[in-house]
């Protein structure tokens, strides 16, 4: 035997979809106000300049890649102690940076892609 459950009208869907609407519209309005005002704030503020530094070019990349293999080729041959200073040299030392430590520097741009004659000879330019 089938048994029946009450139910609601059909209409009283639609006025709860009506009402949910209507808090709906009220919650929106509270947070457009609350926007409104957080962007008010922000443009009292003085706008700051927030310097980026660009991503290497594929020159640089490749140099990068030359770098990194003479500072290994120098730490193979010569230990830690040859090692190190080419770290902080060139490109390499340049991609090593974090950002504030970019901006302390100054925000400098990244130094020219070494040569190859730079590289045998351990003399990376220093930016």
């Amino acid at each position: 035997m089938f048994i029946r459950l009450p139910s609601r009208p059909p209409h009283y869907h639609t006025v709860d979809a009506l009402y949910l609407l209507d808090t709906l519209a009220q919650e929106l309005e509270a947070s457009s106000a609350v926007l409104d005002e957080v962007r008010k704030t922000l443009e009292r503020l003085p706008a700051q300049p927030a310097p980026l530094r660009r991503s290497l070019s594929r020159d640089q990349e490749r140099a990068f890649n030359r770098e990194r293999l003479a500072i290994l080729d120098a730490y193979r041959a010569d230990g830690l102690e040859a090692a190190r200073p080419l770290i902080n040299q060139g490109i390499t030392g340049y991609d090593g940076m974090t950002h504030g430590q970019w901006l302390v520097a100054g925000a400098p741009a990244a130094p020219a892609v070494p040569s190859m004659r730079q590289l045998r000879h351990r003399v990376l330019p220093r930016f």
